[in-house]
């Protein structure tokens, strides 16, 4: 554990959304992360020398949970200041799809962007949580949700092998008089409500039960360009009692941690590195907001799927320009979507960092309307 200096702790609000109601008044904003956590503060994760460990890259999830710390804390930031600094208020438009009424002092929200600002609240409030240590909103189980790193904990299977149960054996379905198993039951008999032609089975020993994936690969991480995925629970719709419960959890594949390439996605090394002033944007420059992204950006991303409790989170718009279109743009359906995209939480809280944090005798930018980056005053 390790202190951020300058926070403070104060009590912690959660907001339930209820899409049909538009409440009156504004949620508090989410608290700062004060500690940075650990990895094994947060998460459950394989030792050294087991299968599924994150020692491929040693010290790499720390690094990547305290960069997590600085992005939601600068989301934070924004959000408690939004009234006074209108550069927040045209970031929170241009990535979260939220709309403002600028014709009053100080600006408000638009009444169709009030469900949309309790859903930006939330997210960024369980990802906060998450990184206090406070675990996940509905959880199903008391432990920490695993972090694996490469595929090797998950082992394909077909739907027609023999399934296992909670203590890994395998799951009989039908016993002799003398209590010998003389049938069992297959993957297919008790998840085959998930089997829709694409989608595989694959065994996590861990967890005492099964993933399923629609790559269609032998392996989670075998899709070219796959970073890393939240897989969700144990879906609870199967009618064996004795399959394992479990939660949503995170694999990171070898790219998330060896991008090959900086001007892939979530590549510059560290947030650091793009502070510096010789990669500090600058206006009008070539590249957009996407560019600046880093390594840590990945888990940080993966954050938001693991701490949905609600299930509606997704990967709507991974592309910068479609992202940024959907969020300005005037299909209400689209800034759903956009509310509900993870991706839109890293833009937005990478931006946010950027524009808090010039570098000494240089002007804050910010990065508005497809990612173009603005000085302050000319925003």
């Amino acid at each position: 554990m390790r202190v951020l200096p300058g926070l403070f702790r104060t009590a912690v609000f959660y907001l339930i959304w209820n899409p049909s109601q538009v409440v009156a008044e504004e949620p508090p904003p989410p608290t700062a992360v004060s500690e940075i956590p650990d990895a094994e503060d947060v998460f459950s994760m394989p030792p050294t020398g087991v299968i599924g460990n994150c020692d491929v890259v040693p010290g790499a999830i720390d690094e990547y949970l305290t960069e997590s710390v600085l992005l939601v804390n600068a989301a934070t930031t924004a959000i408690a200041r939004y009234k006074t600094d209108k550069i927040y208020r045209q970031l929170f438009a241009a990535w979260l799809g939220i709309e403002w009424d600028e014709s009053v002092s100080p600006a408000e929200l638009e009444d169709e962007s009030k469900p949309l600002w309790d859903t930006v609240n939330d997210r960024f409030s369980s990802v906060a949580q998450f990184l206090r240590q406070g675990g996940i909103k509905n959880s199903r189980t008391s432990q920490k949700p695993w972090l694996f790193c490469g595929d090797a904990f998950a082992v394909k299977k077909g739907w027609g092998d023999i399934a296992k149960d909670a203590n890994g054996e395998d799951a009989v379905k039908e016993t002799n008089e003398k209590g010998e198993a003389t049938e069992y039951y297959k993957i297919q008999d008790l998840y085959g409500s998930l089997n829709n032609g694409i989608r595989e089975p694959f065994w996590v020993d861990k967890l005492k039960g099964y993933d399923f994936d629609n790559d269609g690969e032998p392996r989670l991480c075998g899709r070219a360009g796959r970073y890393a995925a939240t897989l969700p629970a144990s879906q609870g719709i199967h009618h064996y009692e004795h399959t394992a419960d479990f939660d949503a959890h995170v694999f990171m594949c070898p790219t998330a941690f060896n991008p090959g390439s900086l001007m892939r996605p979530h590549s510059k090394p560290a947030l650091a590195a793009i502070l510096q002033d010789t990669i500090y944007p600058q206006e009008g420059g070539q590249f957009g907001l996407d560019f600046y992204a880093t390594q840590s950006c990945t888990l940080y991303h993966e954050l938001f799927h693991l701490t949905d409790y609600r299930g509606t989170s997704g990967d709507f718009f991974e592309e910068l320009t479609a992202l940024s279109h959907a969020s300005l743009g005037d299909d209400y359906a689209d800034k759903l979507n956009v509310a509900n995209n993870a991706e839109s939480y890293v833009m937005f809280s990478l931006a946010a960092y950027i524009y808090q944090n010039p570098p000494a005798g240089k002007k804050p930018v910010a990065f508005l309307r497809g990612g173009e980056a603005f000085f302050k005053e000319n925003a």
